[in-house]
């Protein structure tokens, strides 16, 4: 009867540790669905800030554009700033006034990927520029020199 006794104990104290065990699974359970919950929302409001800031770039280059193509007519004649943003207080949320057209965003894309690839040449360019002055001063010597060998 002893045996018993000491089995149901020893029964009941696993029993415990299981329950302790499921009950924490559980809180862990709802503290990842919170933070899955928080990311989604995170990442929506990247997406809605990176369409902002899309179509701010382009107007700001439609902007430019046009004042370019207006030289010597004098600055009252230019086009007026682009639509601001406004900022809701505390959250962070830009609210945009005019809904963007996808022509917009178009060009506010085609303009940065036009910037990206003069950076890259202008990039490539350097490094052949470097590349070709190591090689001649590599022949004079003055490249040992100036390296300290």
């Amino acid at each position: 009867m002893a045996q018993g006794v000491t089995a149901d104990t020893a029964s009941l104290e696993i029993r415990k540790a299981i329950n302790a065990v499921d009950a924490k699974i559980l809180l862990l359970d709802g503290q990842v669905a919170a933070i899955r919950s928080e990311q989604l929302e995170f990442q929506e409001k990247i997406s809605a800030d990176i369409l902002s800031l899309s179509t701010q770039i382009g107007d700001l280059v439609d902007y430019i554009r046009g004042g370019d193509a207006k030289k010597g007519e004098g600055s009252s004649r230019r086009r007026p700033l682009p639509t601001p943003v406004l900022q809701s207080e505390g959250t962070g949320d830009a609210v945009r006034i005019t809904e963007p057209t996808q022509a917009d965003i178009d060009n506010a894309n085609r303009e940065i990927l036009e910037n990206m690839r003069n950076e890259d040449s202008l990039h490539a360019e350097r490094e052949r520029d470097m590349a070709r002055r190591e090689r001649s001063l590599s022949r004079s010597g003055e490249y040992k020199r100036r390296r300290g060998y």
